[in-house]
């Protein structure tokens, strides 16, 4: 009966050395060698605290409000250090990604997913905005009161467009003759003043001209005046003519407008120069070759091949000597 009260008495010193090495949890540390072992009787119950997914929880256990070491009732009236009581968070569970606005082609959408173990945890991201739905929008022509535009793409969608170009309006469409001409485009009516504006320079191919402008409503007209313009002679370089293409003698043509002032005359093509490339007989023992033939002028490669022509082969006499 003794014995048995002694090895308690060993088993509760032993205890109390292993608190005082090792640490408690939550940053509770057992208390100093030097210290006296602590009984453990000012106990406070610590209820258990489920694990989240982002905090640990705890099991449950008992602080000693003297020393702050965790127990566990280990029988009776007996508490022994409970180690670690710590439950480590579980971590987030989140489901799938869902649509919650849709994007468009001016505006990025937006995706939430849900944590199954909190539903007040959730993820939020963008999406991509889309391309835009492209229509081509015809080519409008001006007018002499309205402007017009270039054909262009539009998007259906949204205000986004691509090519698209501002034509200007055209000039009124007046009788210059006519002192109180009509627009027969639009109906507006102008009494024209009009003041020479500028001179247009005569060219080979058009006339000179003034050009008059009304004050009033800027329509403009052109009166011709004196002659073409001389053209602009250059040489036409002469080409060599070849045995297969023919070839020009030089002539003269308008460095402005292109026309031929001076014709070239047409040199034809003059044919090969023909040169036979004898045959060769063949023998018995020896293959020959068919006649040939090439050009002889200077830069053509005209060539008609030579053909095999087989070896003759012995011809035997069978008479008897």
């Amino acid at each position: 009966m003794k014995e048995g009260k002694v090895f308690k008495r060993i088993l509760a010193i032993a205890l109390v050395v292993v608190m005082t090495i090792t640490m408690v949890p939550f940053g509770v540390f057992a208390a100093d060698a030097t210290t006296p072992a602590c009984a453990h009787s000012n106990r406070k119950y610590v209820a258990a605290k489920a694990a989240t997914c982002t905090e640990d929880g705890h099991r449950d256990y008992y602080e000693c409000q003297d020393c702050h070491m965790a127990l566990l009732n280990i029988g009776g009236s007996n508490y022994g250090p409970a180690g670690n009581v710590t439950i480590e968070s579980i971590g987030h569970a989140y489901g799938e990604w869902t649509k919650v606005t849709d994007a468009t082609c001016h505006s990025k959408g937006s995706e939430k997913r849900v944590c199954a173990n909190n539903a007040a945890h959730i993820e939020t991201r963008e999406t991509n905005m889309i391309d835009h739905n492209l229509v081509t929008v015809p080519r409008k022509a001006p007018t002499c009161s309205e402007t017009g535009y270039s054909e262009y793409k539009d998007c259906s969608e949204c205000d986004y467009t691509e090519g698209k170009e501002t034509l200007p309006k055209v000039p009124h469409s007046f009788d210059k003759l006519k002192a109180d001409a009509i627009c027969e485009e639009c109906g507006a009516t102008c009494t024209h003043r009009y003041a020479k504006t500028g001179e247009i320079a005569a060219t080979c191919t058009a006339k000179g001209a003034d050009v008059y402008t009304c004050s009033d409503c800027g329509f403009s007209y052109r009166e011709e005046k004196g002659e073409k313009a001389e053209h602009n002679a250059v040489d036409i370089p002469a080409v060599a003519a070849t045995c297969t293409t023919a070839g020009s003698k030089g002539g003269q043509k308008c460095s402005v407008c292109g026309v031929e002032i001076h014709k070239p005359e047409v040199i034809e093509a003059l044919g090969h120069q023909i040169e036979e490339i004898k045959s060769v007989a063949a023998t018995c023992t020896t293959p020959g070759k068919t006649a040939g033939e090439k050009c002889t002028r200077d830069g053509c490669t005209y060539v008609k091949a030579q053909e095999p022509v087989a070896e003759r082969g012995h011809a035997w006499s069978t008479e008897k000597k």
